[in-house]
């Protein structure tokens, strides 16, 4: 039992390192978009990250370490490869 919530507890960092991730991408899209069209275009960017956010199991943590991966990669390639 013990190794269980230790496992959840686990999950729990990996999911809460998940949502840092997805806040920063939605920062960075919505402070880069200059124009209605790119307003438009962050909006659906953002609303597509958080529908996967939000169907990703928070125990798969295979499945939560590659979204979190991809949205590492959206923000490397948001700043220039600066973050």
């Amino acid at each position: 039992m013990a190794r269980d919530s230790a496992w959840r507890l686990g999950d729990g960092g990996a999911m809460a390192v998940l949502l840092d991730a997805l806040s920063e991408v939605t920062g960075l899209l919505s402070a880069q978009a200059d124009s209605a069209d790119a307003r438009t275009a962050a909006a659906e960017e953002i609303a597509a990250w958080r529908a996967e956010v939000q169907v990703v199991d928070g125990f798969a943590r295979p499945d939560v370490d590659a979204l979190r991966a991809r949205l590492r990669e959206r923000v490397s390639e948001l700043t220039g490869g600066d973050r």
